[in-house]
């Protein structure tokens, strides 16, 4: 007990100095003890024209990251005393491990820092697999040529543009998707919260399960697409002509209009079609159009 009301005493003192100075403190513990961090001081690393490198792969508790177009190979990131941060460029693969440890007090009053990745990429530049776990923070990828592509995350909103991949893989549980000038042979998805926004696709397959929120999709999706919405609204401006796809679309609790016909289910099957279309919405309406 006498231990646990040193601890606040010395809590409540630093939050009173911070709110003197007007800064950001973070009290954290660790093996060695009790710490106190002011992150307006973090370290910002950064190593830009670099060896060439491939692969990437992050995995970060709480960090903003960013995907930028240059002249080099390069990376940059924010390394805080709160934050136990591994990185190595090996093989022509690039490895950054951000952990956040445990906090006891967090004061935010005007710091202007937060933690963040920035990968560096030659507009040219083509990678094998990229690699990317975000618990808390934005994901922006503004171009991206590689092989596959694996995004996942707990919260935050991620923006995707100008990415080619022979598969797309997003696992998301909370927060919106923003993509747009999509190239993917396969484009799988999990979202649980949050909705998706995507144009300019070009797809060979879809496969997105959706729980709440809506699925909003317009370009061209060839081949088998699969998407299921237990919460929301499923919108598709498909580029191709309506019998060039096989269709299944029902509904739950909601409409389906295709090309402006509207009915609770839509199917229709044609032996010369090399596409196709599954669609489902337990609650929540879907909407098809086709543009030739």
């Amino acid at each position: 007990m006498k231990k646990v009301l040193i601890i606040l005493i010395i809590v409540v003192i630093a939050a009173a100095a911070v709110m003197a100075v007007g800064t950001k403190v973070n009290v954290y513990q660790d093996a060695k003890g009790i710490h106190f961090a002011d992150r307006n001081s973090a370290e910002i690393l950064s190593e830009k024209d670099t060896k060439v490198f491939n692969e990437i792969e992050i995995k970060t508790d709480s960090a903003n990251i960013k995907f930028v177009t240059g002249d080099y190979f390069g990376y940059e990131f924010m390394a805080g005393s709160t934050v136990d941060t591994t990185y190595s460029l090996a093989n022509k693969k690039l490895t950054i491990t951000q952990k956040s440890k445990t906090m006891l007090f967090n004061l935010n009053l005007g710091s202007l820092k937060s933690d963040y990745i920035t990968i560096y990429l030659p507009e040219e530049a083509i990678l094998n697999n990229v690699t990317i776990s975000d618990k808390s923070g934005t994901i922006t990828i503004n171009k991206l040529n590689c092989e596959n592509l694996d995004v996942s995350s707990v919260s935050g909103n991620d923006v995707i543009n100008s990415a080619s991949a022979s598969v797309i893989s997003v696992d998301k549980t909370s927060g919106n998707i923003d993509m747009k000038n999509i190239k993917a042979g396969s484009l799988y998805m999990v979202l649980n919260s949050g909705n998706l926004n995507a144009s300019g696709m070009e797809t060979g397959a879809v496969d997105i399960g959706q729980t709440s929120g809506n699925v909003t999709m317009a370009g061209e999706l060839l081949g088998s697409s699969v998407i299921s919405a237990v919460s929301g609204n499923i919108n598709l401006n498909i580029t191709g002509a309506k019998t060039d796809f096989n269709r299944d679309i029902s509904v739950t609790s909601g409409n389906v209009n295709v090309d402006g016909s509207q009915a609770k289910s839509n199917q229709y099957e044609n032996a010369n079609a090399v596409n196709s279309l599954k669609l489902k919405s337990t609650s929540g309406n879907i909407t098809v159009n086709f543009v030739k």
